[in-house]
């Protein structure tokens, strides 16, 4: 929290979440929320400020899903890491809509594409890949169910926090021409925070989903006790994927990357930057259509370290961020950077 204000001075988000997990075994070990309230102070209890945001609402999470996209595109052989695609020097019409990077690359590496976050590098591997593969993959990653984030005890009855969104995550059946290109880049499906550090568990513990859970052990009055136990949720990736993929992401927070302001000295980190466009719904009466917003974004940066074995993963999202800079690597990079030295 003490981090997180730091953020929320310079950059004054409507929402801002910090999450950290131990990926090993899902055990959440810090989460922190603003706008926030201190029970002891009435005058801080506002309306806005009492609901659990992290949980219900889901955000379109931008760059931060390429990480798992190109891991899908590793597990499946469609691609390795020296795999190399025509970049189009930043602009790409696909489906009769253009696509855009923010930098004119030609040719890229499958790893460089990481590294750099090329939307359009990532699109043409989405497109090698093919609908159902990349359906079938992000599913299994846990998309558009909700994470059961709650008390998993040895002996006794889970208990999860009720109402929890499950975020967006439309069936094969209803994707358009546009949506294999879009959903891998992060936009067209929407997740929650809890949603995106559990999906992202997986490439911090060799492909293996834990599930998360946020209290430890209850002890009753008579001294008894009920404590939570690591299960296992899913394996989406294999160890092998799972390594090619952390190789692309430890270029992320090196030179050239996109994330540099997250790097740790000392450590490797591992890690992605995202910044998603808010999507701002349709205003009959203003005659305006929905569309996305080049003033709202949706900035991010999840990471893990020490890379090889990483200690914790953690998650720094923030929406709305206000001034000239809302890029992930800028608005949440630093604050991953003085957290995870902490």
């Amino acid at each position: 929290e003490e981090e997180m204000k730091v953020l929320v001075k310079e950059f004054a988000p409507d929402h801002a979440y910090a999450i950290l997990m131990e990926p090993s075994s899902g055990a959440i070990k810090a989460v922190a929320q603003f706008p926030q309230f201190n029970p002891n102070d009435s005058k801080t209890m506002q309306a806005e400020n009492l609901p659990n945001h992290a949980l219900y609402k889901s955000y379109e999470p931008g760059s931060i899903m390429k990480g798992i996209s190109i891991g899908l595109a590793l597990e499946n052989r469609v691609v390795n890491l020296e795999s190399v695609f025509y970049c189009e020097r930043g602009q790409w019409y696909y489906g009769g809509r253009r696509l855009r990077d923010t930098r004119p690359y030609s040719e890229l590496t499958v790893a460089e594409i990481m590294q750099k976050s090329s939307n359009i590098g990532t699109a043409k591997i989405a497109l090698d890949m093919g609908e159902e593969m990349l359906y079938k993959g992000l599913a299994s990653f846990g998309f558009g169910r909700p994470s059961g984030l709650g008390f998993y005890p040895a002996n006794g009855k889970k208990r999860i926090f009720r109402g929890e969104s499950p975020g967006m995550f439309k069936h094969i059946k209803s994707w358009d021409t546009l949506t294999v290109t879009r959903m891998p880049i992060g936009q067209g499906l929407s997740a929650t925070p809890w949603q995106m550090i559990q999906a992202w568990s997986a490439l911090a513990n060799n492909g293996i989903i834990m599930q998360p859970y946020i209290i430890d052990k209850i002890v009753y009055p008579d001294n008894t006790v009920q404590a939570s136990i690591p299960r296992v949720k899913s394996v989406p990736l294999s160890r092998e994927a799972c390594a090619l993929t952390v190789e692309s992401l430890k270029l992320v927070t090196e030179q050239g990357g996109t994330g540099r302001r997250a790097a740790v000295e000392g450590y490797k980190v591992a890690g992605k930057t995202g910044t998603a466009q808010i999507w701002v719904p349709a205003d009959p009466v203003k005659k305006i259509p929905g569309h996305y917003s080049n003033r709202k974004h949706f900035s991010s940066f999840v990471g893990f370290a020490p890379a090889d074995n990483p200690a914790f993963i953690l998650l720094v999202s923030a929406e709305n961020p206000k001034g000239p800079f809302r890029t992930g690597g800028v608005v949440c990079g630093p604050t991953f950077s003085r957290i995870a030295k902490r």
